[in-house]
């Protein structure tokens, strides 16, 4: 029995350590490198308490690993996440393009873009609807940035900053 009377969990003999320490040298992986060198490490003998220290795992992990190394072999120890790119994009290489036109012909003409006005061109003409934040990371993107004057005082004497400029120098 192991902890708290739940029964110990063994690791099947599925691959010889020599194998195993193979596999382990041989892969690419961090995630995978470090779940099969758990399994090897618990295959030599080695006790779940000094396998948790040298490889970080905790025991719930740990368990999760020797069960699907049980059930599948060094198959069941592959990153499933390898290979993919996540989340599609909400805007298309096409949308991006067009509202990057879209800014730079405004700038031309002197007018500038903020996040809500992104927001709201998005929403009438692609109609999809994104959060502001993500406007500005569009704005960036398309090499635009933030653009704000430099706020100036309600009681600033224009003369006396030009007095002090020349005094300065």
């Amino acid at each position: 029995m192991g902890q708290m009377g739940r029964p110990s969990i063994e690791v099947a003999e599925r691959d010889s350590v020599e194998d195993l320490k193979k596999a382990y040298l041989s892969c690419k992986s961090a995630v995978e490198s470090r779940r099969i060198q758990a399994i090897w490490l618990l295959r030599q003998g080695k006790h779940r308490a000094e396998v948790r220290e040298i490889t970080g795992f905790h025991n719930g992990p740990l368990v999760e690993i020797i069960k699907r190394y049980n059930a599948g072999g060094l198959a069941e120890l592959v990153d499933r996440r390898l290979g993919r790119s996540g989340r599609k994009p909400l805007l298309s290489d096409e949308e991006m393009l067009h509202l990057a036109q879209c800014i730079r012909k405004d700038y031309a003409q002197g007018m500038y873009w903020n996040g809500p006005k992104v927001v709201r061109w998005i929403s009438e003409v692609l109609g999809k609807q994104v959060h502001e934040q993500r406007a500005y990371e569009y704005l960036k993107a398309i090499g635009m940035s933030l653009q704000r004057p430099r706020p100036r005082h309600a009681k600033a004497d224009p003369e006396a900053q030009q007095r002090f400029k020349k005094n300065a120098s």
